[in-house]
Parts: C-alpha cells; structure tokens; sequence
C-alpha cells in the first residue's frame, strides 16, 4: 500500500513538472511574441523617420516603385550616422556599345560595417529612352550604380527602409505628384492616353492626373483615380474594416 503510495507521489511530481516546464514554454512565447511587436514598432518608426528626412526631389518613380536618389540616401545615412565609401566602380561595354557599371561600397558605424555591389546599365530604359547610344549621359548611369549599392547597403544596415511604396511615401505626407516618374505604361493606361488626347483623368472626379499616378491607381484600384479620391477611398475602406463585425 505505502509503495502504491509512493508512485502516486511520484507521478503526482511529474505532472507539476511537467505543467512548469509548459508554462515555462508558454512565458517564453509570449515573452518573443511582445518582443516582436516591439520591433515591428521600431521598424516603423525608422521607416517614417528615414522617409520624413527626405523630400520628393529625393526620390524618382521608376514603373510605380520608389526609387531613394543619391542625395536621399546621403540625408537617410547622415540620420543614423553612418559613414559610406565608395570602394570602387568598374564599367564594362557589351556589343551593342551599351556600358554596365558595377559599384561596391563600404557603408559604416561604429558597431559594424556593411559592403554591397549595384549596377545599372546604359541600355536600361530609365537612361537610354529615346535616345541613341551616343546620347546617353554615363555619368548618370554611373552615379545610379553607385547610388543602387548604397541603397543595398543602407537597407542592410537600417531594415527599417526596406519595403517602401507608394502607399508609404503618401501616408508620409509626400506629393507623389511632385515625385519625378518614369514609368512603363500599362496597357490600360496606354490604351486611355491613346484614346484621350488631352491626357488621363481620374474616373470618378475628372481631374487631370499625370502617368504615375494613373498606373498606380490602376494597379491598385482597377482605375484611375486622382491622389485626392484615393485618399478618399483609404478613408472609406479604413471605415469599413473599423466597424466590420467580426463575427460575421
């Protein structure tokens, strides 16, 4: 009988044990889980300070995607005290006389260093649009490769501005308006300035709107709106998702 008792004890140990070592596990989730939000918060807190440093001269739309110019990075890294170096550029010429510059730089503080290559090439639409090879200004192509390995950089050194859109330049309060855009047309924007000689408008108030700002909507949307009715259309959809019953 006393041994039965014993393994009842012993069993009866096991379980608190057990149950211990489970809420140990559990504590430790919640624990990771809160750590996680707290650097979601962090992350988003670098992103809005990097965008809000820069201005719209410092970026350029290129099909939709913002794109951080040289003067961007240099006020993003001046931010974070970072210190960058341009460690090297080489240029290499195809058959067709296009050039590709490949650029690798050293981007620093003083906790760690980060080193990155970019490249651009002459032949990509951005430079060569409309132009014969002869046209091309190398040195824009060249000061793009240096500023696409400082753009790789910097995001490795600063996670926080990775990501970046439209949508996050907007909320930030920048006039995707006064944004520089290149852009590749999509047929359905094609299709509208083909058939609209004075230009695209936004489908529900008629104002004028420029490429950019079309092929995002587009995108987005389905059609083209103008930066004011988007805005309009954030509002009405944050209201839905607010007051949507979620047992439903």
């Amino acid at each position: 009988m006393d041994e039965i008792n014993e393994i009842s004890v012993v069993e009866a140990q096991q379980k608190e044990q057990n149950s211990m070592v489970n809420l140990t596990d559990m504590d430790l989730i919640v624990k990771q889980g809160e750590m996680a939000e707290k650097a979601i918060k962090a992350l988003n807190k670098v992103m809005a300070a990097s965008i809000r440093i820069t201005t719209e001269e410092d970026w350029v739309l290129i099909s939709g995607k913002p794109y951080l110019q040289e003067s961007g990075t240099s006020k993003i890294g001046a931010l974070f005290g970072l210190s960058q170096e341009v460690k090297s550029v080489d240029a290499v010429k195809d058959s067709e006389g296009y050039t590709t510059f490949t650029a690798r730089v050293r981007v620093w503080n003083n906790q760690r260093s980060v080193e990155a290559e970019g490249s651009r090439s002459s032949k990509e639409d951005f430079f060569s649009k409309g132009k014969s090879i002869d046209e091309i200004e190398l040195g824009d192509v060249r000061r793009g490769a240096i500023t696409n390995a400082l753009n790789i950089a910097i995001k490795r050194m600063i996670p926080g501005t990775r990501g970046i859109t439209v949508d996050t330049l907007s909320n930030a309060g920048l006039n995707l308006n006064k944004i520089k855009g290149f852009s590749f047309k999509t047929k359905a924007v094609q299709q509208a300035t083909t058939n609209n000689e004075e230009g695209l408008h936004c489908d529900k108030c008629g104002k004028k709107v420029n490429e950019t700002v079309a092929n995002f909507s587009k995108k987005k949307y389905g059609n083209i709106y103008c930066m004011d009715c988007q805005k309009d259309l954030n509002k009405s959809e944050k209201a839905t998702e607010e007051f949507e019953d979620p047992f439903i």
